[in-house]
């Protein structure tokens, strides 16, 4: 504050703080300001405790001053009024934020992988069936040539009947 007239001043300073669309608001009066004489000036601070970082935090200091002793002053001095504005960052909300959207990163990577594992497991068995299909030598039956050769080399047991001998239920087979 300075006083730039010929009267000395003193006055009451009020401090007025708010948050984005009005979701914070706080008005802190300030301590008196001294007697200040013409020409000198005046520096105030004030510490604001339990402010929340809501991206964005605007200032209004707003100064009445008031003439001294017994100066005879025709007219009052005006009011005066400074506006400020100040990012407030909430570290701890954008974490939060940075973390959630590492974790979708993260999640949308591994769907990735496994739709990807997913589809080269199925274009495997459809090319397995296919290959099945178009006529490999497992499909052949059981008088097809070469048949009793696979059955061999799976490990199944095969027997032979001669149709022209006569079964005997009674006897027990080999």
């Amino acid at each position: 504050m300075v006083n730039t007239g010929n009267l000395r001043l003193r006055g009451t300073a009020v401090l007025e703080l708010s948050a984005l669309f009005g979701l914070w608001n706080r008005t802190v009066a300030l301590p008196e300001v001294p007697e200040i004489l013409p020409g000198q000036s005046y520096r105030m601070q004030a510490v604001v405790d339990g402010v929340p970082p809501l991206l964005w935090l605007g200032s209004t200091v707003r100064l009445d001053p008031a003439a001294v002793g017994q100066d005879v002053v025709p007219v009052e001095p005006a009011a005066v009024t400074a506006t400020t504005g100040t990012v407030a960052v909430p570290w701890l909300w954008l974490l939060v934020l940075a973390a959630v959207a590492a974790g979708g990163v993260l999640a949308a990577r591994r769907n990735r992988r496994r739709r990807e594992e997913f589809d080269r497991a199925v274009d495997a068995a459809r090319e397995e069936g296919r290959r099945e299909s178009a006529g490999s030598p497992s499909d052949a039956g059981p008088d097809e040539p070469g048949a009793a050769e696979r059955a061999a080399e799976s490990g199944a047991v095969a027997t032979a009947v001669d149709p022209s001998e006569p079964s005997d239920p009674a006897r027990p087979a080999d």
